[in-house]
This record gives C-alpha cells, sequence and structure tokens, in this order.
C-alpha cells in the first residue's frame, strides 16, 4: 500500500511537498509487515541541495547519504541529530581503514570506494562526533563482523591463506 496525496488525490511522486514541507524521494521496494511500503522523505534543505545544479558532487552525494540515513534512522528508532554542515566538516578523500580514495563523484552506484558514513559506536546512532566517512567496503567489513572476527580474519590472511582463487582452467 502506498499513501495517497490528500491535495491531489493520487499516490504520493517524487517532489511532492508534505504540511510540514518535506519532500517526498520515492518508495522503496521493501514493505513493512503492515503491507505498507517505506517512503522515503527529505528535509527542504537536503532537498535544495539535491536539487540544485551547480554544487559539486561531494555535496550532493552528501545530501543524498544524509536524507536516507535520516528516514532510515527514523523508521529503525536510531539516534538521530546530524546536519549537512557537520557531515561535510567530516568529509575526508582517502577512506581510514583501507587507505583508498574515495570515489565522491563516482555515478555507477555503490562500489568498494564509495563513501559510506559509519556509526562509530553502532549503538550511539548518527549522532555528532559518533559517525565518519569510510570506503563501502570497510562499512560493510565493519558492519557484519565483530571485532574478534576481523582479528581472527586478519591474523588467517597473515598465516598465508590468502583467500585468491586458484585458476582451475589450466
Amino acid at each position: 500500500m502506498k499513501s495517497i496525496n490528500l491535495k491531489t488525490g493520487t499516490i504520493f511522486k517524487r517532489g511532492d511537498i508534505r504540511d510540514d514541507g518535506f519532500f517526498f524521494l520515492g518508495y522503496q521496494t521493501r514493505k513493512n509487515k503492515k503491507g505498507v511500503f517505506y517512503e522515503s522523505w527529505a528535509h527542504p534543505d537536503v532537498w535544495k541541495n539535491q536539487t540544485i545544479g551547480d554544487r559539486n558532487s561531494v555535496e550532493k552525494h552528501v545530501s543524498r547519504s544524509l536524507s536516507h540515513i535520516k528516514s532510515r534512522s527514523k523508521i529503525q528508532g536510531i539516534p538521530f541529530n546530524l546536519s549537512i554542515d557537520y557531515v561535510m566538516s567530516i568529509v575526508v578523500d582517502t577512506c581510514p581503514a583501507l587507505g583508498v580514495k574515495l570515489a565522491w563523484t563516482e555515478k555507477n552506484g555503490r562500489q568498494y570506494n564509495s563513501p559510506s558514513l559509519d556509526k562509530i559506536i553502532p549503538e550511539l546512532g548518527y549522532v555528532e562526533g559518533n559517525v565518519m566517512w569510510l570506503s563501502n567496503k570497510a562499512n560493510l567489513m565493519k558492519n557484519n563482523a565483530t571485532k574478534l572476527e576481523l582479528q581472527k580474519f586478519a591474523n588467517w590472511i597473515l598465516n598465508g591463506h590468502t583467500g585468491e582463487r586458484k585458476n582451475t582452467n589450466t
């Protein structure tokens, strides 16, 4: 089920504005337990940054990321108090974990070196002082493994198990 815009009597579409000034970005493909599609809304300041053509790609990436994170945080009940100015102030060129150059301007979707905003201590949420930019790859590694698992994995690699596939076509 998708929400109806009471002003138009139709399903919300990208760019529609709620009474509180938020802009509709779109529906996500998955539904909640009640069969309702998740919706993405953007604060007017975030929307402005996304739609201004002369903004550089870093600002566009940051504003899009922030909008998605804010929506996801609200749905999941995760603390959130980030502003665009704060998140822009912590932008880095290189992933601090893997040392790869971050691809702020990449237009080909999420890649291993795409910037990803990480919660340093996940339980604290997306709040000032608890976030940093990492590469997508580093954030996924951190997200899906405990410190002990990462340590065991690193030791396994350091002990000669490179994980490289052997070519079986020779």
